[in-house]
């Protein structure tokens, strides 16, 4: 049997409490009989088969039973999300129950009074919400009922002891709720809520020792961005869970869906492997914490493998896919290729990279053959052959439905747009600090104006081989076995800073961002260039070995437009573009910012 659809109405802003973080105290109260008689019209177009009563304190309503018996009228049932303090009387428990309620949550701050009359603001309040449970389950024992724990710094250690309260009072469904930062919780954020990373740590450690110890509670969480909890991701709270769909407030004249809010999803999200299905973190949050807990700590492959699957003759390929009658092939994470007389079929199983992304690097053919060279310095030029899209399929009707076909192009793309690398460097001069040594293939360039003494050189890298290797080659400048976070260095202030292919190996984004800021003089230069993700194959031989995976060395991957809006952030300007990536360039971009 299929479930019931729900919603949830908000009938009145008053409220009973006086929860410190409330975040319906903004809402009009422009509430009326006719608009809500309206609302539960709509409702039941709209296929709702049980209303949701909210507030503020829908249980102090005085239109509260002239609402339910019209929702009753109009064929549908009703549940309520309330602080149960009314229940605490068993005639208004009985009153209700003639009705037939479907559904109740409810909240437990605490598991005592001191702390949950701290929260609520509202003396008595715990005795009350407890008795109120206690009514329910005996006098409706069958009905479904959710208690939520919000956290926040009151609470924050004691959220075990909590659940051994609600267990107690035979609730088998508890929801861990980081705090909306609505209403007073905005206001007063920094004193109500932990760090959210915080906040998830404890969530996770509570529920697993409800796991531990209650075979029978289901225990879920609610509002944390899916980075902070990581293995705990499949016990994420949605609102599908009991089947909510859809909400309306009481100055709103429509239902609107559940989801619809202000959490969002950043260029700080850029490579994280839950961004998929990650509903993302509030923008309030952002704007009084930062993102310093988001930004990914672990380390990340630049691009997505490919690995082949089987050959195909070319007719069965334009027989089939071309007329887009198979389904056999997946078209956002599968590629095909022209080679010699046959159509290779590759595919990814990476979860690295959202289908957004790899979509992405195929629709800008941003996909390479790895020539596999042994050479030291890393030249997409000489190491990687682009693969290009055959002009049948990018005018095809059927593009979005097919993996599409791409054959191996000899045109070098990186030449033309390295060579205006090499321009913008061979221009600089004064105090230069190279973030990131490497294996740099602009050394001849750097090596020439350092013997000129056209510029003062420093270079730093944390991998004290690199600069062991470079230090004869640089003799006039200075080489550090350091990164940039942890760069030490007084007296000297720099007219350009050059991260060159280093951008998305910085692990600490941010304090790097406000170091280099510091060391950089006014109206100094920073010079970033870096690659976006793309796509790779390692071999198109008949080789069964395939490889497994990739090196594991970006932090992030950043395009042009990502790395422009949070140097902004840091107090850069935009000077000028090097270059976009497009399906016409190599996945190489440039960008020029000012202080």
């Amino acid at each position: 049997m299929k479930p019931d659809k729900k919603a949830i109405l908000r009938i009145n802003t008053e409220c009973n409490n006086n929860c410190m973080f409330c975040h319906s105290i903004d809402m009009l109260n422009m509430v009326n009989l006719k608009i809500i008689f309206q609302k539960i019209i709509q409702a039941k177009t709209l296929g709702i088969k049980v209303l949701l009563l909210s507030g503020g304190e829908p249980t102090i309503s005085k239109e509260l039973f002239k609402i339910i018996q019209f929702i009753k009228q109009n064929g549908m049932d009703f549940g309520m999300i309330s602080n149960l303090r009314m229940f605490a009387l068993e005639g208004f428990t009985h009153k209700i129950q003639k009705f037939k309620p479907k559904f109740i949550q409810t909240s437990i701050h605490g598991s005592n009074f001191k702390i949950h009359d701290a929260i609520s603001n509202t003396k008595g309040s715990f005795e009350q919400v407890t008795q109120g449970i206690k009514n329910i389950n005996k006098i409706y024992p069958d009905i479904n009922i959710v208690v939520n724990i919000v956290i926040n710094k009151v609470n924050l250690a004691d959220l075990e002891n909590t659940i051994n309260l609600i267990h107690g009072l035979d609730i088998h469904k508890i929801r861990l709720s980081a705090i909306i930062p609505e209403g007073r919780a905005k206001k007063d954020m920094s004193e109500l809520m932990p760090k959210i990373s915080v906040s998830a740590k404890r969530a996770v450690e509570a529920l697993k020792y409800a796991n531990n110890r209650f075979r029978k509670l289901d225990v879920k969480l609610d509002y944390f961005p899916l980075c902070l909890i990581k293995d705990n991701i499949h016990n994420v709270y949605d609102f599908s869970h009991d089947n909510i769909e859809l909400i309306s407030n009481t100055d709103e004249h429509s239902f609107f869906d559940v989801d619809v809010g202000t959490r969002i999803k950043g260029y700080f999200c850029k490579g994280c492997q839950y961004t998929l299905n990650c509903k993302g973190v509030y923008k309030e949050y952002l704007e009084e914490f930062g993102i310093s807990e988001f930004t990914n700590s672990m380390t990340i492959s630049n691009s997505i493998l490919y690995q082949i699957q089987r050959k195909y003759d070319p007719k069965y390929i334009h027989n089939t896919c071309c007329k887009g009658t198979c389904a056999n092939f997946n078209p956002i994470k599968s590629i095909f290729i022209e080679y010699n007389d046959k159509i290779l079929h590759y595919q990814t199983n990476s979860y690295d990279f959202s289908n957004k992304e790899v979509l992405e690097a195929k629709n800008n053919e941003q996909i390479y053959l790895d020539k596999m060279t042994n050479s030291d310095i890393e030249d997409f030029g000489k190491d990687k052959l682009e693969l290009s899209l055959k002009n049948e399929c990018k005018i095809c009707g059927k593009k979005d439905l097919c993996p599409n076909i791409f054959y191996i192009n000899p045109k070098n793309k990186f030449q033309k747009d390295d060579s205006k690398v090499v321009s913008i460097i061979k221009r600089i001069s004064g105090n230069v600090l190279d973030i990131g040594v490497g294996n740099t293939q602009y050394l001849s360039i750097l090596k020439t104006k350092i013997d000129t003494k056209e510029i003062n050189y420093i270079g730093i890298d944390p991998d004290k081989e690199v600069i062991s290797r470079n230090k004869e080659q640089f003799k006039g400048g200075r080489l550090l076995a350091t990164t940039i976070e942890d760069l030490e260095i007084e007296n000297i202030m720099f007219d350009y800073i050059l991260l060159l292919r280093s951008f998305n190996h910085i692990k600490d984004i941010e304090k790097s961002l406000d170091k280099i800021h510091t060391l950089l003089k006014k109206n100094g230069k920073l010079i970033i260039v870096d690659n976006c993700t793309y796509g790779i194959i390692k071999s198109v031989s008949d080789d069964s070995n395939q490889p497994k995976g990739l090196d594991f060395e970006h932090y992030r991957n950043y395009n042009d437009i990502d790395t422009l809006n949070i140097c902004k952030l840091h107090g850069f300007n935009l000077d000028y573009l090097i270059d976009k990536v497009t399906p016409n360039s190599s996945n190489q971009w440039g960008i020029v910012l000012k202080k």
